[in-house]
């Protein structure tokens, strides 16, 4: 029951929709029918201005004024040039229609309107201020254009630095390594750094030590204004070289010490002239061998490197030997002769010895002219020496003279460009009591003054001052080379 219900109240509602769209339509058609048979009526629209041109849009017919028009609803335009053009509807009814329209102006328009000119106007100039800025971006580009070729060619740039210091750093790198090939030692360790022993003060050497190598230059003519210039640094005590002699040295049962070398300020003219010396020496009484060796060592500042026992006194000036006559011999005298380092031994057989060893005094320049040849007279007092060894085997002071001519040690601790830099630091390792000393070389065309400190007699002794050194004063990567006459 329920059901049927239910079925009948839909077939209801279908109907109603049905119904409700069926009678518009029948009502339009009536309606249509209604004005198609009605009458014409006459349309008349008057206008101003009188030019302006009228427009019935749902019609082919154009405007007539008094033209019959049928009752509907139709849609007219007025327009007219420098005007504001009018739309609009107008419904025809049973009866004629009359109207005015009156058009506005284009010069005044009406409240949230704008005439075309002034839009045009206004597209115009943001259509320049867009090209302005398009002319402006093509011009940063090509300012970026060119900032990225300069950088390209900067980066360019520091690509071939970059190369060539590699290039530098690999030379240097072989040319350390093969320097480290070289040398018969490396230097000590941080952890096993070693205080090289301290000279005793007051030392009467010091002055002699401490004074600048007028020879340090590869030739004399290429320095002779660097002898002249180079400052003579004030002596300090704990800078004082060890005490030497030059008589056959007295067996000790501690080890020789080593002496710090001294530098060698007299004229090559002045050590040409006193070369004949040791040669007249020889001729005199064993007794008065000392004095000529002293006398030399005071007017040429030549270098005394022939070390001794510690035991042994450098000088001796309470009692001169010249002042006695050879043949007396005090026996007061005899305990002189054991503590002495200068004077030589009395017997005729010692004679030559004492003559040789004043000789090879002589030829000890410090510092020597690096990478050149042995000088001629040099080389025969080495081959003098080599004889004497031969014939006194158990002379000390002959053993260590030949070892001071064959072979003696320095190490490179600078490189400078500006002498007085390079003057100012070799001041400053002498102020510390390490003798120091120039070389003038040249790399990659050039010049360039090499400081170096030395040259030691033995190796240990040369790394002890290298490693003192480097706990005083900043030294980059030196090196410890043999030095040879």
């Amino acid at each position: 029951m329920s059901t049927t219900r239910r079925n009948l109240f839909l077939w209801i509602l279908f109907l109603s929709a049905v119904l409700s769209a069926a009678l518009p339509a029948a009502q339009a058609a009536e309606t249509g029918k209604a004005v198609t048979d009605a009458t014409p009526r006459r349309f008349t629209l008057l206008v101003d201005p009188a030019n302006a041109k009228v427009e019935i849009l749902n019609l082919k017919t154009p405007y007539q004024p008094e033209m019959p028009l049928k009752p509907g609803r139709y849609h007219i335009a007025v327009s007219a040039p420098n005007f504001v053009t009018e739309r609009g509807f107008v419904d025809v009814t049973d009866q004629d229609w009359i109207g005015k329209v009156v058009l506005l102006p284009m010069t005044t328009p009406a409240k949230g309107e704008e005439n075309d000119e002034s839009v045009a106007a206004r597209i115009e100039e943001e259509w320049q201020k867009i090209k302005r800025e398009k002319e402006q971006l093509g011009k940063n580009k090509q300012n970026l254009e060119r900032e990225r070729e300069k950088l390209d060619l900067a980066w360019k740039e520091v690509e071939n630095a970059k190369t060539a210091l590699e290039a530098q750093r690999k030379e240097w790198e072989n040319s350390r390594k093969e320097a480290e090939t070289k040398p018969l030692g490396s230097i000590p360790a941080s952890e096993n750094r070693l205080v090289p022993e301290k000279p005793q003060n007051g030392s009467p050497l010091k002055a002699v030590a401490d004074k600048p190598n007028s020879e340090k230059a590869v030739t004399e003519k290429a320095l002779a204004e660097q002898r002249t210039e180079l400052p003579i640094p004030t002596p300090t005590p704990q800078a004082a070289p060890r005490k030497w002699s030059k008589e056959p040295a007295l067996p000790v049962e501690t080890p020789l010490p080593v002496p710090q070398p001294l530098a060698a300020t007299h004229d090559p003219a002045l050590q040409r002239e006193g070369a004949a010396t040791p040669a007249a020496n020889a001729n005199e009484t064993p007794a008065s061998n000392p004095e000529p060796a002293a006398n030399l060592d005071a007017e040429h500042n030549t270098p005394a490197t022939i070390p001794s026992a510690p035991s042994v006194a450098p000088t001796v000036t309470e009692k001169p030997v010249t002042e006695k006559s050879p043949t007396e011999k005090p026996v007061t005298e005899k305990p002189a002769m054991e503590t002495s380092g200068v004077a030589t031994a009395k017997s005729p057989e010692d004679k030559p010895q004492g003559a040789l060893l004043n000789e090879a005094m002589r030829y000890l320049r410090l510092p020597r002219p690096p990478r050149s040849a042995a000088p001629p007279e040099s080389e025969a007092v080495l081959l003098k020496l080599q004889q004497a060894q031969k014939e006194y085997p158990g002379n000390q002071a002959i053993a260590q003279a030949v070892q001071l001519h064959a072979k003696r040690y320095i190490a490179y601790v600078g490189l400078f460009e500006i002498k007085e830099k390079a003057e100012a630091m070799v001041s400053n390792i002498q102020a510390l009591g390490v003798p120091a000393f120039l070389q003038a070389m040249t790399v990659k065309s050039k010049p360039v003054l090499r400081v170096c400190i030395g040259p030691f007699l033995q190796q240990n002794e040369a790394e002890k001052n290298l490693q003192f050194l480097l706990d005083k004063v900043e030294i980059k990567n030196p090196i410890l080379r043999i030095y040879k006459q």
